[in-house]
């Protein structure tokens, strides 16, 4: 269940440390960024988009790790099968439909 009260408390603390969490952390927002200005749920070439819009060498640590490959995984599926990834990140973007029903893993 979506707690709102505790997500209050950590955008608070967040905002109360934001000079050491901006200086350490803004490579995040600008692969946020990267992303956003890079996404194009409908264009022709899905694959190709979604790897574009993931390739920022800011994000390297955030979808690269050692042990897992979330980047390359994802880029994977969506060349296998472009609209059925396609398909799930509408669904995933979908602020119409509840936040627990867009993160339901079952």
């Amino acid at each position: 269940m979506f707690d709102s009260t505790a997500l209050t408390k950590i955008i608070a603390a967040y905002k109360q440390d934001f000079k050491r969490v901006h200086i350490e952390e803004i490579y995040k927002w600008k692969a946020v960024k990267w992303f956003q200005s890079n996404w194009r749920i409908g264009d022709d070439d899905f694959a190709s988009m979604l790897e574009n819009a993931l390739a920022s060498k800011m994000t390297d640590n955030l979808l690269g790790s050692k042990s897992q490959f979330p980047r390359s995984m994802i880029c994977s599926l969506a060349n296998a099968d472009p609209e059925a990834v396609r398909t799930m990140f509408i669904g995933l973007f979908n602020e119409d439909a509840s936040l627990e029903g867009r993160a339901d893993l079952t």
